[in-house]
């Protein structure tokens, strides 16, 4: 199988990857020992996340697309790694928490920008895991939605009658 590594641990500890190759006598004395099978597909992982602002006083909804593989089957059997799943959501999140903190709530759009850049090519973790693409898209929760739209409301309101008052001023009120 082509996206199937298998992984044999000789009684040594030693890991060896089977080639797929017909097996040879070598290989058939390792086969005395413990056979892992490790699955080198793509895997597609999707969650949600709230991430910290500015001042840890409101939060960006994260939602998370990735795809992840393993590019090193020995470390993921070495570790005993049964679903990349955690080291995978952990270095993710790892990784975007610093980033969403240093931006305000205004700012959703330059934050999604700024934490999607570390997963522009693949990273690799020391698991033997590669993250092959990751997608962050960011949102504001809906109490902020809502603050947030009444302020804009208020500032493009105060902006017309700023502008009114100019206009008046420059013109004259000429209402009569």
């Amino acid at each position: 199988m082509p996206n199937l590594a298998v992984v044999y641990a000789r009684p040594t500890g030693q890991l060896v990857v089977s080639s797929g190759q017909r097996r040879s006598l070598s290989e058939r004395l390792l086969a005395l020992g413990v056979r892992y099978e490790v699955d080198l597909g793509d895997r597609l992982h999707e969650l949600t996340a709230r991430l910290p602002s500015r001042g840890d006083v409101h939060q960006f909804e994260a939602a998370i697309s990735l795809t992840y593989r393993v590019t090193d089957p020995t470390e993921v059997v070495r570790r005993y790694i049964l679903d990349g799943v955690p080291p995978v959501v952990d270095r993710v999140l790892a990784a975007i928490r610093p980033i969403a903190r240093t931006f305000s709530i205004e700012d959703v759009g330059a934050a999604e920008e700024s934490i999607n850049d570390p997963f522009r090519q693949s990273v690799g973790l020391p698991e033997g895991i590669t993250i092959v693409r990751c997608d962050i898209r960011l949102t504001l929760e809906e109490s902020v939605r809502n603050v947030l739209q009444g302020e804009w409301e208020r500032e493009r309101y105060a902006s017309k009658y700023r502008e009114q008052i100019e206009l008046d001023r420059l013109y004259g009120d000429k209402t009569c």
